[in-house]
């Protein structure tokens, strides 16, 4: 019981520890809190006309390799370091919705190219050059891109509002605390906005302004009896097979610095293989169906032929929305094999009936996540809760933070003996039991494949562990498989924590029970005798839950960007449909002037935009199994250096199905509307 003299401003040293912080004299705080004799930290002001180099290196001939000695600065590249892999697969599936959004401005000066074939065929028969042509509608796609420059900086800024608090509780669930930031829009990001929405329409404007400029004045008048040159298959599979090829061999080439820029670059070129894949399945698809859709209705008939006569059109609609829709189905792959994972790792390394520990270890105002407390528990907790009736062994758990070669890392101690009798570690090679029992026998420690990766280590290995007398070394007796952190694990008896640390404290008690004692009932019992102490007490099922409560909460954010990517590939099949109609102006007319109906019309453009979403359906299930294997076994090792089991879950092929019919049928919707109500004598009129 502390006793409050005064409350701190917000600001300076009150904005430390998310301002969660309390001041006393070091004296009081040692006895009140039974640290006599212990300090966490000394914070040096040096000499500033000694140079801050030379000052660590005094200290650390004179104090040898007892004390981590940092400059403050350190810890800030740290935690950005751990969460530049964070960032940088946002920032990847962020750039799906700019790889749709290319097609989407494509088929967007495609519409308006097909609009004014005649105003072309006009200008270019009074002599105006093909350049300036051309300059037409480049610097029209350019002032689509300002615009949506401009106008996706405030969507974004707008969007940025309400996911920033989904962030901070996945970042501090996983990394670090973070409380919500308030919101500020840098300069830098409206100029890089502005930036990419340019350099993506220049890009996607490039070839309608070159068929606009290549046009010949008779065929732009001619309109849809224009000759069109024939599709060349072999081509788009030649081509194909070389960006298929160039994918495998970037996806083979070992990352650098936790920075897997080849399987990201993998990843694109197997979009451009399967876009360059669309043409060739447009070919195949109707004239494999020709004879089953021949028996079937005009419609169906009319459709299939309309596929087939607009490739060039049609080819990147499907290209994009099978990009958006493989990649939505890749990262659920990859969510749902990380979470088959993460569910078999807890059911195997999480035995304990209950786990006890301070209250401060679990914070529940910020999504139930298990972080690691400074608090600690008194030692002897542990006879008074094996002595209680019902209870069979306790695990005294103790974790240290530590730097290894510069790097955190989390130095774990507990009783192995009782870990190896009623729980285990899924280890690399070689039986949970034998490796442990080993590891007392001969003190080695166990590593976690995350801490082995990040410092290229293997059984056998002998690694300088420090403590306070000076680094200690130790053979690696085995290495497993460990989801909790992305720092990594080292854990050794807590026999030698006692020994080399000094150290008798614990953090947690796992508690196993004899077989059909209620957990729930001797939690209850434990509550009440110990709760008042600051003691929370947490059942195997409901860590389980938090454990995936938290992991869940990880990816909405994912989920959010794939959606984003799916909204534009609908656009993209809207836009695209439109150019179809205007296209087929004269055609539609004629139908309905020898008796089509409107109902008929609105029909064929629906089971046009069906034909497309099976196409892409299609394609996007063999594109998102790559995009899986990839982002499991090559970006996410190379990212996070976990091992993931590959699940593929069959719903996904039902919901991929309903969900891209129901896309392609919005979208065709209104185009189809807008066909059915053509005035016959307007859309049949030739000049």
């Amino acid at each position: 019981t502390l006793h409050v003299v005064g409350l701190l401003k917000g600001k300076g040293i009150a904005e430390a520890q998310d301002g969660n912080i309390a001041l006393a004299d070091i004296a009081s705080a040692q006895w009140r809190l039974g640290q006599l004799g212990k300090l966490d930290r000394i914070d040096l002001i040096t000499d500033p006309s000694v140079p801050v180099h030379d000052v660590i290196e005094r200290l650390k001939n004179r104090m040898g390799e007892t004390l981590a000695i940092r400059r403050p600065q350190q810890r800030s590249e740290q935690v950005e370091k751990m969460l530049f892999a964070f960032q940088l697969n946002l920032t990847a599936l962020s750039a799906i919705s700019l790889f749709v959004g290319i097609f989407l401005i494509y088929t967007t000066l495609l519409v308006s190219v097909v609009h004014r074939k005649k105003e072309i065929g006009l200008l270019r028969s009074l002599g105006v050059a093909r350049s300036r042509i051309f300059l037409v509608f480049t610097l029209e796609g350019i002032g689509i891109g300002l615009t949506g420059g401009l106008a996706g900086v405030c969507l974004g800024a707008f969007l940025a509002r309400g996911v920033i608090h989904i962030l901070s509780k996945t970042v501090t669930a996983l990394y670090v605390s973070v409380p919500p930031s308030p919101f500020s829009l840098p300069a830098s990001a409206f100029a890089e906005g502005i930036g990419i929405g340019l350099l993506t329409a220049a890009l996607s404007s490039f070839f309608p302004a070159l068929q606009a400029g290549l046009l010949k004045p008779r065929e732009a008048m001619e309109g849809i009896y224009a000759s069109q040159r024939p599709l060349k298959p072999l081509a788009f599979l030649a081509a194909a097979g070389v960006s298929g090829l160039a994918a495998f061999l970037l996806s083979q080439v070992p990352a650098r610095s936790n920075f897997p820029w080849a399987g990201y670059l993998s990843a694109a070129l197997l979009l451009v293989t399967f876009s360059l894949l669309v043409p060739p399945a447009i070919l195949f698809f109707s004239r494999t169906f020709r004879p089953l859709l021949s028996r079937l209705s005009p419609p169906w008939r009319i459709a299939q032929g309309h596929l087939e006569q607009a490739i060039k059109r049609n080819a990147p609609t499907i290209a994009a929305f099978m990009g958006a829709l493989a990649m939505m189905i890749s990262v659920v792959i990859m969510i749902e094999s990380f979470r088959k994972t993460v569910v078999l790792w807890i059911d195997q390394t999480i035995q304990a009936d209950l786990i006890a520990a301070p209250a401060s270890l679990f914070f529940k105002e910020q999504g139930g996540a298990l972080n690691v407390s400074e608090e600690t528990l008194p030692a002897d907790l542990l006879g008074r809760i094996g002595a209680m009736p019902g209870v069979e062994a306790v695990d005294g758990y103790r974790s240290l933070q530590i730097l290894f070669r510069d790097e955190p890392a989390l130095l774990v101690g507990r009783d192995l003996a009782i870990h190896a009798a009623h729980s285990q570690y899924l280890f690399r090679t070689g039986k949970s039991e034998e490796i442990i029992q080993t590891a007392i026998r001969e003190k080695k420690v166990l590593v976690s494949e995350v801490f082995a990766g990040r410092f290229n280590l293997h059984e056998g290995d002998t690694v300088r562990i420090p403590s306070p007398s000076g680094p200690v070394p130790f053979e690696i007796g085995g290495i497993f498989y460990d989801y909790s952190t992305d720092g990594g694990k080292l854990v050794v008896d807590r026999s030698v924590l006692k020994e080399q640390w000094q150290d008798p404290q614990i953090n947690v008690v796992g508690i196993y029970l004899k077989e059909g004692v209620p957990a729930d009932a001797i939690r209850r019992q434990m509550v009440q005798t110990w709760g008042m102490a600051g003691l929370t007490f947490i059942t195997q099922s409901a860590i389980k839950k938090e454990i995936l409560k938290v992991f869940d909460q990880t990816f909405l954010i994912t989920y959010g960007l794939e959606w984003i990517a799916m909204v534009v590939a609908l656009l993209g099949i809207t836009n695209t449909l439109f150019v179809s109609i205007l296209e087929r102006r004269r055609e539609i007319g004629i139908l309905r002037a020898v008796g089509g109906s409107q109902a008929q019309v609105i029909r064929i453009v629906l089971i046009e935009a069906f034909y497309m979403e099976l196409i892409g359906n299609i394609l996007s299930l063999f594109c998102a199994l790559f995009l899986s294997l990839l982002l499991i076994f090559v970006i996410n090792k190379a990212s996070f250096g976990w091992t993931l089991l590959f699940y593929f879950p069959p719903s996904v092929l039902l919901h991929s199905f309903l969900l891209a019919t129901l896309t392609a049928l919005v979208a065709g919707y209104f185009p189809a509307r807008k066909a059915a109500k053509m005035v016959i004598t307007e859309a049949i009129a030739y000049e």
